[in-house]
């Protein structure tokens, strides 16, 4: 399937990647360099071992059913979507011991794209927009959006895709343009992992999915404010960033299973009482880690950003802050380590070392027990 790419420095620890920048750089540029750096954090490197991945698993396929799946469809925003999803489709399959349902379904997946169109989609920074549109590629990926949503919480929400305003286009250009500005590496590198976006109605505030790959989904409301907008966005490319992380890292143990693991209750959030799988502790970790570094070089650079809400961009520090903390540190606990991969510890102890730096920091100008208690808003 191709060689392994490996990423610019090949096991670095939270405390070489802070090393190496000089007394007058800040804590916020000194914990977006160590999230760019090695294996967990090099993107360049992350997204081209998914593509060689993903291109020798086509071929693994072609050869089983005896297909192609060459299509003009495949070429626009929705077809690569589409086929990206079959993809992890097939290789939950292979994860499940199904392999022998993968050359049926290779052949449903080759009929599918016989029958569909190249679906136009509208071009914004460097990704694309996916529109809502009566194909079986659109279709395909708003019943799959959805039927994660049921399946992870039991909920059935509204998920309506939107055709955005000429003033909804500029508003994620905006927040793009925000998170390139603030955070010139991480950001442009998390945000290369990702294809294309689509806005939705509904109460959804954003979301993405594993059976949508390469897409991320954000709401309406979200793009009145463009730090709002730019936090819902990076939010939504983290976890991508750590789909590619999982499918080369063996991050959690081997028969891991989120129905049956371990999981740690969460004190924050609509529901009075709700839990995360270990898997999904860990990823939401990465992800307030990443928030956290956004909002720290946020302020940073306030004075010449020209922006207004500095007090709402402190409270999200803060919160961002708290929330990585309290997942790292339940996550660190014997009780949970024993769900961790051959290279989940290494993973754990590179986010801990980041956060502890960002944890310093932000503090400063909020009292810890203060950070502790914004567990619980919102």
């Amino acid at each position: 399937m191709g060689g392994w790419v490996a990423p610019r420095s090949t096991r670095p620890t939270g405390r070489q990647s802070f090393a190496i920048m000089d007394s007058t750089t800040t804590d916020g540029q000194r914990a977006s360099k160590a999230l760019t750096a090695g294996p967990y954090g090099d993107a360049a490197a992350l997204v081209e071992n998914s593509s060689r991945f993903d291109a020798g698993f086509e071929r693994l396929l072609q050869t089983i059913a005896q297909c192609s799946f060459e299509s003009p469809a495949r070429h626009c925003l929705a077809g690569h979507i589409y086929f990206s999803g079959c993809l992890g489709e097939a290789l939950k399959l292979v994860t499940a011991g199904q392999s022998d349902e993968l050359g049926r379904f290779a052949l449903q997946v080759r009929d599918e794209l016989e029958q569909a169109t190249a679906v136009k989609s509208v071009p914004v920074g460097g990704w694309a927009v996916l529109q809502p549109h009566d194909d079986i590629l659109t279709n395909t990926i708003v019943e799959r959006a959805w039927r994660s949503i049921s399946e992870d919480d039991g909920s059935h929400p509204e998920l309506n895709l939107l055709t955005p305003s000429s003033h909804e286009l500029n508003a994620l250009e905006q927040s793009r343009d925000v998170l390139i500005r603030v955070l010139p590496e991480l950001a442009t590198g998390t945000l290369s992992t990702v294809r294309g976006v689509a806005v939705l109605g509904g109460n959804v505030e954003s979301a993405f999915f594993w059976t949508t790959p390469g897409l991320v989904f954000i709401n309406r409301t979200r793009l009145v404010d463009p730090l709002l907008a730019a936090d819902s966005l990076f939010h939504e490319c983290t976890h991508q960033k750590m789909l590619f992380i999982r499918l080369v890292r063996r991050i959690l143990r081997p028969g891991y299973d989120d129905w049956s693991g371990l999981t740690i209750p969460i004190p924050w959030g609509a529901q009075q009482f709700r839990t995360f799988t270990t898997g999904r502790a860990i990823a939401a970790a990465h992800v307030y880690l990443h928030l956290t570094a956004f909002h720290l070089r946020l302020l940073e650079l306030w004075d010449d950003l020209a922006l207004e809400g500095r007090a709402d961009v402190e409270i999200r520090l803060g919160q961002r802050a708290a929330r990585s903390t309290y997942l790292l540190e339940a996550l660190a606990s014997p009780y949970y380590r024993g769900e961790l991969g051959a290279d989940g510890e290494e993973f754990l102890q590179w986010m801990l070392a980041i956060n502890t730096q960002m944890l310093h920091a932000s503090a400063g100008s909020r009292r810890v027990g203060e950070l502790a208690s914004l567990l619980t808003d919102g």
